[in-house]
């Protein structure tokens, strides 16, 4: 049977929510295209869009190789269009500027548009990764820095893939699912789990516990985590 959980996580403030005017909601109507280069539009698919809450930042993961100069991987890439400045850049790039080896998908950004989370089978966006295995990273849109999000506290790759990542407002949070089972020291369930990391601790935590800290006899996937990242939504046949 399917299940739908809530895990508070951290004691944080919440934040407020902003109500549109009237006014700010007919600004909305107008539909401009991010998926372009100079005007012209992608030459293949774009797809899985998120926007910070400001608005100025989009990412999005796109197949088309002419959205940036020198895009000759031929694959699935995770591009941020700037609404501030109109210009486009690839997230998912290699170490020393490569092209990154491998597919990278279903981005999310930060609220305050200073994070963003994305999946990726590539092999060269960061250094020492060799477990064949899909990866959540993070990427720093002031730095241009990925780092490798499914990883153990102590920095150790994951044994099993990683997906759907969800991060929170200021991006020091960010949740994710996986069937790794190094990750923490309590996962023995040999099931896809929901995980946190931190960021700011370089810390990994497991989510998809009951309240006596047992952990889930099935899988747990689907995570979402609010704002503030005090809470992760998630869903378990547990």
């Amino acid at each position: 049977m399917l299940r739908f959980a809530l895990k508070s996580f951290f004691s944080l403030a919440a934040l407020s929510a902003a109500i549109l005017s009237p006014a700010d909601a007919r600004s909305l109507s107008a539909i401009n295209r991010v998926s372009e280069s100079s005007g012209v539009g992608g030459n293949q698919p774009s797809s899985n869009s998120s926007v910070s809450a400001d608005g100025r930042y989009i990412v999005f993961q796109s197949s088309a190789s002419n959205l940036v100069s020198g895009d000759t991987n031929g694959l699935m890439d995770v591009f941020l269009f700037d609404a501030q400045t109109g210009t486009t850049i690839k997230v998912s790039t290699g170490l020393l500027g490569a092209q990154a080896d491998g597919q990278s998908v279903n981005p999310v950004i930060s609220g305050d548009g200073s994070k963003i989370a994305f999946v990726s089978i590539a092999k060269n966006l960061v250094a020492g990764d060799t477990n064949r295995v899909s990866d959540v990273f993070v990427f720093d849109v002031a730095t241009s820095q990925i780092s490798r999000i499914s990883v153990s506290p102590e920095g150790i790759q994951g044994d099993g893939a990683s997906s759907e990542p969800s991060i929170s407002h200021n991006g020091n949070l960010i949740a994710f699912s996986s069937l790794a089972t190094n990750l923490t020291r309590e996962d023995a369930n040999d099931r896809r789990d929901v995980f946190v990391r931190n960021l700011i601790a370089y810390g990994t935590s497991l989510v998809s516990l009951s309240s006596t800290d047992v952990q889930g006899d099935d899988h747990s996937f689907g995570p979402s985590i609010s704002a503030d990242g005090s809470t992760v939504a998630f869903s378990s046949t547990a």
